[in-house]
């Protein structure tokens, strides 16, 4: 029995050079370039110049508890000299923890004035607001850089309980 071309596989030797393979093969190359294109402007939400008050009013709330999560962990951080062999091993976790902290300090600083919000976290000044919640995300984003640094470093932070 005789069976067609088009029964067969696509990747089968009977079916080299047919058009739907070379389709195939084609449309996949075509979507693994498409796939690695960057996607992420397509499905950016569009900037808008005015911010309103909930979406400040809720990125304060979480940057907020991030500052609160960051707190504790600085209070139960510790640097154990056991874990170093070298003194300057030491000295450079010592201050990146020391900059981690002041950082958190400077968060705490804007969390205290609360610019822009009143003591309930509603926004009161939209433009004062928007430079807290900005400068409030600078120092969390100084912290986890800090973090970043002492885990790449390979340095290692006890947490007390």
């Amino acid at each position: 029995m005789k069976t067609n071309l088009s029964y067969h596989s696509v990747f089968s030797d009977r079916a080299k050079g047919s058009l739907f393979q070379k389709m195939l093969v084609g449309s996949i190359i075509v979507a693994l370039l498409a796939a690695f294109l960057p996607a992420s402007s397509v499905f950016a939400a569009p900037a808008s110049d005015s911010v309103d008050g909930d979406t400040l009013g809720q990125e304060w709330s979480n940057k907020l508890s991030m500052v609160r999560a960051e707190n504790l962990f600085y209070a139960q951080a510790k640097l154990f000299p056991s874990d170093f062999e070298d003194s300057d091993d030491m000295a450079r976790a010592y201050e990146l923890l020391g900059k981690y902290g002041l950082a958190l300090k400077q968060a705490n600083a804007v969390i205290l004035e609360h610019a822009g919000f009143d003591k309930t976290g509603e926004v009161i000044n939209e433009i004062q607001a928007s430079e807290s919640v900005h400068e409030l995300g600078m120092y969390l984003h100084i912290m986890r850089g800090m973090l970043t640094k002492l885990d790449e470093e390979g340095y290692k932070i006890h947490r007390a309980r």
